[in-house]
């Protein structure tokens, strides 16, 4: 009885963490979407006044969908989340992740 329960929580906690983990893969991409269509704008002769707030709204959202070691923007194919829940690219992923089952 008490395997059952501690199953099926199990279950349950894994379920919330997959549930977790699609919705940052979702943002992430609606970020990215939104970043790459803010360089479109500012690409664009558009009042200097609207143009910092657009390049100001780029800035915080690159910070966003940056992979914190390499900080370079994720790809929305690339993106890896950690147990810690920090976003990285794939190539630093890997990299962190070998490096600490080579130890």
């Amino acid at each position: 009885m008490l395997q059952n329960q501690l199953a099926y929580q199990t279950k349950q906690t894994e379920r919330a963490w997959a549930k977790y983990h699609e919705e940052l893969q979702s943002r992430h991409k609606s970020e990215l979407d939104q970043y790459n269509l803010n360089l479109r704008i500012i690409e664009c002769k558009i009042d200097i006044h609207l143009l910092n707030d657009v390049e100001q709204m780029n800035n915080q959202l690159k910070k966003n969908i940056s992979c914190p070691l390499c900080m370079t923007i994720i790809e929305h194919n690339k993106l890896k989340i950690s147990g810690s829940n920090t976003k990285y690219c794939e190539r630093c992923f890997n990299q962190m992740t070998n490096a600490l089952f080579c130890n």
